[in-house]
């Protein structure tokens, strides 16, 4: 294995060739990660739009709201790395933990759902609250079990299997 060595001439030659055009390109270079580095530091403002979901709801009630084909706009400020991390994961939700039995017309708040290890501030969220109709839910109808067949199908003969032919 052959090492390449280099003489102080040689290295000298390497460094103080194109010095200038290596100086100026090592300056921008510099200049380019220092704005990008320091651009995602700042705090700046993203609005976002998101379907409301509505969490916590007890089985045995529905929920309509006029928002079900809306979009809530939710405003954060933060870096703007966090910004594009939240993206994926923020929900504009409404909580009816508190609400098992209410039947009729609730007023409930919408709040932004995200990690907050993120760091980010919520500015504005268009609607803050909404308005979300509770209905029991419909009672499925199921079959009344009896031990008789009922009269339609005492009256329709069962195919009985053909014999087998044989050739």
């Amino acid at each position: 294995m052959s090492a390449i060595a280099y003489t102080i001439p040689q290295m000298r030659s390497l460094v103080t060739h194109n010095f200038g055009l290596k100086l100026v390109s090592g300056l921008i270079a510099l200049a380019i990660w220092y704005r990008y580095s320091l651009m995602s530091q700042l705090n700046v403002t993203q609005v976002f739009e998101r379907h409301l979901k509505v969490i916590h709801k007890a089985p045995q009630l529905s929920v309509t709201h006029p928002l079900e084909d809306a979009l809530v706009r939710i405003t954060l400020s933060g870096r703007r790395l966090d910004l594009m991390q939240v993206d994926r994961q923020l929900e504009a939700q409404v909580d009816l933990a508190i609400v098992h039995s209410a039947i009729g017309e609730v007023s409930a708040s919408v709040e932004a759902a995200f990690d907050p290890a993120l760091g980010l501030q919520v500015v504005s969220i268009e609607p803050k609250t909404v308005k979300i109709t509770v209905r029991s839910a419909e009672p499925r109808a199921d079959p009344p079990l009896s031990g008789s067949p009922s009269a339609d199908t005492a009256a329709t003969p069962t195919p009985s299997p053909s014999p087998p032919v044989l050739d």
